[in-house]
């Protein structure tokens, strides 16, 4: 929700999620900004809403430690087997957790796909 609030113009919606917003009742009388006519610009004008301002200002999923500058481009991340990436990817735990979660869920697609086209192969 805060991300339309924000004036997002597109989001990925789960088939779950938009089934379950299918099923609700829709009431106008309780949409924020129902009635009123969007400006030309979308971002004219724009300040962030006052309920959101506080979490605008911090990441939630900043580790302790990590001082939140860029990547070097000085550095080649991708010399020695990705000897320097590695590092990277350790000191940072959120990253070193989505990368793994990533990997999770991507192998596991990978290996339902691989039973499928294994059991299509015994059937023919």
């Amino acid at each position: 929700m805060a991300a339309g609030e924000h004036g997002c113009h597109s989001a990925t919606i789960s088939p779950e999620v938009l089934n379950e917003l299918a099923k609700l009742q829709y009431d106008g009388t309780q949409q924020p900004g129902e009635g009123k006519p969007k400006p030309a610009n979308v971002y004219a004008g724009y300040k962030t809403p006052e309920r959101l301002l506080k979490v605008s200002k911090i990441d939630p999923l900043e580790a302790a430690g990590i001082d939140g500058k860029l990547a070097s481009t000085d550095i080649d991340y991708l010399a020695n087997n990705g000897e320097e990436l590695q590092k990277a990817i350790k000191a940072d735990p959120i990253t070193s957790q989505r990368l793994d979660d990533a990997l999770t869920l991507f192998t596991g697609g990978l290996m339902e796909s691989k039973a499928k086209i294994e059991g299509w192969f015994q059937e023919v």
